[in-house]
């Protein structure tokens, strides 16, 4: 890679691959399979790329990371993270 003068990160984007815009097959919303998850500690994303092409299956995710939780609606994932961070008035994300 060629770093730019004056560059402290040594990456250099050239304008013409500085943007691009979505593919026009890009998926809709509603068409998102989303998966809501914590873990206790450190976890690196990079070791889940083998369960994208399986959509991240529960069971195989769960069995590869026992420290993770996978949640089924976002109401108990918010009030989980609500919680373990303090948000809110009572930790429970209200007047946050």
């Amino acid at each position: 890679m060629s770093r730019a003068p004056g560059s402290s990160a040594g990456l250099s984007l050239s304008r013409q691959n500085s943007y691009r815009p979505a593919p026009q097959t890009a998926a809709k919303d509603s068409e998102l399979n989303r998966k809501m998850c914590t873990v206790d500690g450190m976890l690196d994303l990079r070791d889940g790329e083998p369960f994208a092409a399986d959509k991240f299956d529960k069971r195989a995710v769960k069995a590869r990371f026992r420290r993770l939780r996978m949640y089924a609606s976002y109401d108990t994932f918010a009030q989980t993270v609500f919680t373990e961070l303090s948000i809110g008035a009572n930790g429970d994300g209200s007047n946050a």
